[in-house]
């Protein structure tokens, strides 16, 4: 995940795989959810765990928390077609 450290800690519970995913703080200085993956039949799913509440959110798809995690750390989204490109180019190397 870039920027932003994971530390991971791993054990088995009963016939499902656990794991505690704790984020540092962003550069915002506000703190990242953190999340626990909990794998059943083979399949991973997320919940927000939160510490002071003691207690969870919804269960999320890998595909649920990425686009979640993603509205979160992305602030502006810059579109730029391909022509645009090619024609910044063969200016720069036309004025050579």
């Amino acid at each position: 995940m870039g920027s932003q450290s994971l530390t991971k800690y791993m054990s088995k519970i009963g016939g499902f795989s656990y794991e505690n995913i704790t984020a540092r703080p962003n550069e915002r200085g506000r703190k990242m959810a953190k999340y626990h993956r909990i794998i059943i039949d083979g399949v991973p799913y997320y919940r927000e765990y939160s510490y002071g509440l003691d207690g969870y959110g919804e269960m999320l798809s890998e595909d649920e928390l990425v686009q979640l995690l993603l509205e979160e750390a992305v602030d502006e989204e810059i579109e730029i077609s391909q022509r645009e490109i090619e024609a910044a180019l063969r200016r720069l190397f036309s004025a050579k």
